[in-house]
């Protein structure tokens, strides 16, 4: 699959700088080959109204075809409304499509090569969409449309401001700006060229400038003086005899001075993100600050995952240059975790107030939501969640240091504004924003009246009362390029994002009937008029025509939704239980000659040939098995092998970062399998001793016989030889920042020397490197299985499973970390919902044979937890007992990665995709070739011996910011009985260590 989810600056640098608000495009495979050849940029301010359309073309410089992703923050307060993409050399505009289904629909077609557009919003402020294909030297158009409402500052302007600090020069760049309804002739307090200067033409102002082979290294900001104490307010009419409005009142601030409380707390995000934010102005507002209020006492507080003091200061006189010293030394590491602050401050009775130097991007726990301290929350980063923080910052201020001046800043945190209280008149309704708004000059007011009624009455006060009514008179706005209706919608949708998960249906339905991008909207462009009957999304108007006569004719299908898979669970307990009351014999094997080296080569490639071309093999699931005898008719064998074992096996796996392994590398077939005076029953071995063979899985896996091949990576061998590990970490770090793999392999390297803390806080870096990246955020969920970190783990799984709905595995993922934090209705819940599911045929075509896994999981909770359980609910024909002595499920994380599973028994018979049973009774699942697996190797009753696992890995076919696939192993001996053990085993692809055929995961003794 095409990535998705690629955070562009981080693939065009290998550092974090903080970079303008400009689209960059990162290309799949890593390469440069595609660059900006074009760029358009058409400004229409009506009022305080902006309208920014940019039109911009990719050339393909290359002789392949790509594919890129492109990421665009976007100022605090900013609707993208629209999107066009080129269409057979035509541009088509997008419709809005609810996010699950378009990404659904999305990874549905794109293996056709018919590519759709699709526009959406990820976390915060961002925006991303991807272009496909990129023609060998040809080139691709898009169009992005956004809306701002410009604000008034303190110096009486609207600022407008657009970054345009590119990283190379583009063939043409055309830039253009329109101002109506100004009173005075704007200002260009800053401009990419010298002769781009406003001319007045009627009613308007109008600047344009064409440059060739240009490299804009300076932004455009356009100031819009305005009359203090003026009121512009209009209104448009709608179909049903009601009218939109919008009111400027352009008033003149009225405030109270603020009084500090005694204690401050500064709170200063310390997580690896920071490094982005602008640190020179967060500090210069800290200089006015203390020169204000010279005289406090601060107790320092840094957050990442954590929340830690750092010490208390006192302020005297205005001097706080140890403090200030001492943020200048932070180091910066680790995801953010805002939740942190509930615990800290939702019981506190201190009433202190807080400054808060954040981005606001909560990448590893939730939002900290509303929380009754007094928050002033200061935000100098162009990537940033400012409807989270805004929430957060309800008892205080949020301020943007991207648009507002130091003193700017200092000034609104040191002052307490008059409230908007709503409007006098009853018949007026959806008024936005809401009742006891701080009014800190100019005032934005939308909502909806009567189309008749031309007059309405404006409250402000203190303190709850009514201390000023303002009347004022609407006139009919006569401007096609003012979308009043948008406007309000966006300021509702602000509104209702201060509850987000209760208010997300709504939000849903604004988004998509005013055609808004939201967190939970996209704007979608297909190619085909028949796609858009298919998936029934309506079209653009353009192509409504023909979208009737085809539904009108019934000439294209719809989709058929897949939602039989939980009669084919049933199906598969049937053939689960015929399989588990069967005999088995296990062959004895003797041992091979082992192949030369150029003879195991030509045996690998044929392996590989064979998987590649013909899989038409029988699944586990299609053989039949012999029906076992009655119960009281089996040989006594089953009760031996309930006695305690006579030694301790171990699990050996794969690692990075231990030394040493006494581990060598053969084929299946050269094991020494040595057969003993032993009464095989059921498949187990049982020694003439009589003794039991039965199995434990090691506490903990690092001991001296643990296989681990050692990295190789630069970066791991400074930190085997370093004394100060850590500050070598970070010195290393600078060359490797945005590399997953980097995160992972380092987090090993101190976990393993029980440096827990630092290894969760390096590992959770992962999620600060993209944005709603779920590869990524699934290494996490892997990662913190294995470390037993299960609260963590559901967060991240829930993460996934918000971004990634229409994913059968996001659904599993969340259910079994809800198993792990022991919730285990809800995760019996969540795992037979997935059966009750409905999914696209390519989704269910790429999770066929997941129900084998899914009756496994589901019956094991049962059996383990039945009396806690309620069943009702459940059917019958799906609940049967299914214990094991071993199971190993495997999972990854990257979409069409073909990863197979093979488990080596004892006596030298491989259990795979193309041989799924063995003599032993052993059932591999079936193979998943293009999705996250799972696949599972299951064995009633097992042979004395080791184990071993092993993938066949086909690799990536594109460059991914997560790296080489991560797998997750579970291992569990007594699988579904009172004596189970698990061992979770998380190999990266990139570092596995390798038998003769395949990657090796590890190894266990039975």
């Amino acid at each position: 699959m095409i990535r998705q989810l690629l955070l562009c600056c981080l693939l065009l640098c290998t550092t974090f700088i903080a970079r303008a608000q400009h689209p960059t495009l990162a290309l799949s495979d890593g390469s440069h080959d595609v660059q900006l050849d074009k760029v358009s940029v058409d400004i229409n301010i009506v009022g305080n109204i902006a309208t920014t359309q940019m039109t911009l073309t990719f050339l393909n410089k290359s002789d392949r075809t790509l594919e890129g992703t492109l990421t665009f923050p976007m100022p605090q307060g900013v609707t993208v409304s629209g999107f066009a993409l080129d269409i057979n050399g035509k541009m088509r505009q997008a419709v809005p499509v609810s996010k699950a289904k378009a990404t659904e629909v999305f990874e549905s077609i794109e293996n056709r090569r018919v590519d759709p557009g699709l526009l959406e919003q990820v976390e915060g402020n961002n925006f991303r969409t991807r272009i496909y294909p990129f023609l060998p030297h040809a080139s691709r158009t898009i169009i992005i449309t956004y809306e701002e409402v410009l604000k008034l500052d303190s110096r009486y302007q609207l600022r407008y401001h657009l970054p345009l600090d590119y990283a190379q020069p583009v063939a043409s760049f055309d830039l253009k700006a329109t101002v109506t309804a100004s009173t005075a002739k704007p200002v260009l307090a800053e401009q990419p060229d010298g002769s781009f200067s406003f001319t007045q033409t009627g009613p308007s102002y109008i600047a344009q400038l064409h440059k060739t082979s240009f490299q804009p290294r300076r932004a455009l900001t356009i100031n819009l003086p305005k009359e203090i104490n003026t009121v512009e307010a209009l209104y448009a009419p709608n179909t049903d005899n009601s009218a939109y409005f919008v009111i400027n009142d352009y008033r003149k601030a009225q405030f109270k001075q603020k009084q500090w409380s005694s204690k401050i707390d500064l709170i200063w995000d310390v997580s690896l993100s920071g490094l982005e934010r602008n640190h020179e102005k967060e500090l210069q507002v800290l200089d006015l600050f203390f020169k204000q209020q010279p005289n406090a006492i601060v107790d320092l507080k840094l957050l990442n995952h954590r929340l830690v003091n750092s010490g208390t200061y006192a302020i005297q006189n205005g001097n706080w240059s140890a403090l200030r010293k001492k943020l200048q030394a932070l180091v910066y590491d680790g995801a953010t975790d805002f939740s942190v602050l509930n615990k800290a401050y939702i019981l506190d009775k201190n009433n202190r107030d807080v400054l808060l130097f954040t981005d606001g991007m909560s990448t590893y726990g939730p939002q900290a939501g509303r929380i009754p301290t007094s928050f002033f929350t200061f935000i100098a980063a162009q990537k940033a969640d400012f409807v989270a923080m805004q929430q957060l910052s309800s008892g205080g201020k949020l301020i943007n240091l991207n648009t507002a001046t130091v003193a700017d800043a200092v000034a609104q945190i040191n002052t307490i504004y008059y409230r908007f209280m709503g409007i006098e008149q009853a018949n007026v309704s959806e008024v936005y924003p809401v009742r006891n708004t701080e009014v800190s000059g100019h005032m934005v007011i939308t909502g909806l009246l009567p189309a008749n009624m031309h007059e309405v009455t404006l409250l402000y006060g203190w303190d709850g009362k009514v201390t000023e009514r303002r009347k004022v008179v609407l006139q009919r706005s006569n401007n096609t390029a003012l979308n009043i209706h948008k406007l309000w919608a966006q300021q509702k949708i602000d509104a209702l994002n201060g509850d987000y998960k209760q208010n997300a249906a709504t939000i849903t339905e604004l988004a998509q009937q005013f055609g808004i991008v939201t967190r939970n909207t996209s704007l979608m462009v297909l190619e085909e008029v028949a796609d858009y009957v298919r998936y029934n999304i309506t079209p653009p108007q353009e192509l409504m025509e023909e979208y009737l006569r085809l539904k009108k004719e019934s000439a294209v299908a719809e989709e058929e939704r897949m939602n039989d898979l939980l009669n084919r669970s049933v199906e598969m307990t049937s053939q689960l239980k015929t399989w588990w009351q069967t005999i088995f014999t296990a062959q004895k094997r003797y041992p091979q000659p082992a192949a030369n080296p150029e003879m195991a080569r030509a045996a690998a490639v044929e392996v590989v040939e064979d998987r590649m071309v013909d899989k038409s093999v029988s699944s586990a699931h299609d053989v039949e098995y012999q029906l076992a005898p009655a119960a009281s008719a089996r040989p006594a064998a089953e009760a031996v092998m309930k006695k305690e074992a006579e030694e301790s096996n171990t699990l050996q796996f794969t690692d990075p970062v231990t030394q040493e392994s006494n581990f060598t590398t053969s084929a299946a077939t050269t094991y020494n399998w040595t057969a003993t005076d032993s009464t095989a029953t059921d498949g187990i071995d049982i020694a003439a001793s009589d003794a039991a063979a039965e199995a434990t899985i090691a506490d903990d896996g690092y001991g001296s016989e643990t296989v681990v091949p050692v990295s190789d990576e630069p970066y791991m061998q400074a930190l085997k030889s370093s004394k100060q590990p850590y500050a070598t970490y970070l010195r290393e770090r600078k060359q490797y920042q945005d590399k997953a793999t980097f995160y992972y392999n380092v987090a090993q390297y101190f976990y393993k020397r029980k440096s827990v803390d630092t290894a969760i806080q390096i590992l959770s870096n992962i999620a600060e490197l993209n944005i709603e990246d779920a590869p990524l955020m699934k290494i996490l969920v892997y990662k913190l299985k294995e470390w037993k970190q299960y609260e963590k783990e559901l967060w991240c799984a829930g993460k996934v499973l918000e971004w990634r709905p229409m994913d059968l595995q996001s659904h599993r993922d969340y259910a079994l970390a809800m198993e792990d934090n022991g919730r285990y209705q809800e995760a019996l819940d969540a795992l037979y919902g997935i059966l009750q599911g409905s999914y696209s045929p390519e989704a269910a075509d790429r999770d066929a044979g997941v129900e084998e896994i899914l009756v496994m999981e589901i019956n094991r909770l049962i059996s383990l937890h039945k009396g806690q359980l309620n069943t009702k609910h459940i059917r019958k024909e799906l609940i049967q007992e299914l214990p094991v002595d071993i199971r190993v499920v495997i999972n990854w994380n990257h979409l069409n990665t073909d990863i197979d599973l093979w488990v080596t028994q004892p006596n030298g018979e491989r259990c795979m995709y193309n041989t799924p049973t063995t003599s032993a009774g052993g059932r591999i699942s079936n193979d998943f070739t293009n999705g996250y697996g799972p696949e599972q190797f299951l064995l009633k009753k097992a042979i004395k011996g080791k184990y071993t696992i092993e993938t066949n890995y086909f690799g990536e076919s594109r460059f991914v910011l997560s790296g080489a696939t991560t797998v997750m192993a579970e291992v569990y001996l007594y699988y579904a009985s009172g004596k189970e053990q698990r061992k979770v085993i998380t190999v990266q692809m990139s570092e596995a260590g390798h038998t003769q055929d395949g990657a090796l995961i590890g190894t266990f003794t039975f």
